[in-house]
């Protein structure tokens, strides 16, 4: 997702002596492009935050980009996630200071649908648990948000939230963890607490935290840091059980 150039795909090739990007393939309907995520049946399906412009679905076959819908219900999307649900995908759209919705459409292919919508700050990122219905949202005017979806009632139902000030701007997690990159706060971790959140870590090294991805690499966790004017930042976090951390 590459700002006001739009979507680009590159293709990576890890087993040269020295491991390159190919060229990127590029497409630009507009809007400025803040977050992607990725759907597979018939070849792949990716999903762009597009700002103002809203959603975009398109498909890509490894060279080429074709557009296949469109939807703006408001506000200014930054984040999207997917999670497959039976023979539905749902879609979920950080959607700035319209909040959070979600959307389905046939795996087959079709338009999306909305399912719910609410609107609690800004939504500037959003993370979807391994059964699609826990859904955690970085706001921006009001910290971390747990959410509960309904499909039966079509509800979003606010089960923890936890404000330790900063601007929630980017989340992962892990397990028990989640990691909050909170602005000029710097970064956040959190273990569940059953019914809350409860504050595992903080480290603020100057820069403003925007956006966090993890990966798990034996008995440790690295938290890899979008730090605004400070760069990328690294951190490692034994998991629990591994004891210590850093």
């Amino acid at each position: 997702a590459n700002g006001t150039d739009g979507l680009r795909a590159y293709s990576f090739d890890n087993t040269a002596p020295s491991p390159t990007l190919g060229t990127g393939n590029n497409i630009d309907s507009g809007g400025e492009a803040r977050g992607v995520c990725l759907a597979w049946y018939g070849g792949a399906r990716p999903e762009l935050a597009n700002g103002t412009d809203g959603l975009r679905q398109y498909s890509y076959n490894g060279s080429t980009f074709t557009a296949l819908q469109n939807i703006n219900s408001g506000g200014e999307a930054t984040a999207a996630d997917i999670y497959t649900a039976g023979s539905n995908y749902w879609t979920y759209l950080a959607n700035g200071t319209d909040g959070l919705r979600i959307y389905s459409q046939p795996t087959s292919g079709g338009a999306f649908t909305e399912l719910a919508h609410v609107d609690d700050g800004t939504a500037y990122d959003v993370r979807v648990d391994g059964a699609g219905s826990g859904i955690f949202v970085a706001d921006g005017t009001d910290g971390l948000r747990f959410y509960y979806y309904d499909e039966g009632e079509g509800t979003l139902t606010t089960n923890y939230h936890i404000n330790d000030g900063g601007t929630a701007m980017g989340f992962d997690y892990d397990s028990n963890y989640y990691f909050l990159a909170n602005g000029d706060d710097g970064l956040r971790i959190y273990s569940d607490g059953g019914t809350n959140f409860v504050l595992a870590g903080h480290i603020d090294s100057g820069g403003e935290a925007r956006k966090v991805s993890i990966a798990q690499i034996n008995e440790y966790i690295y938290i890899f840091l979008a730090n605004g004017a400070d760069g990328l930042r690294v951190y490692r976090v034994d998991t629990p059980g591994g004891g210590g951390g850093e």
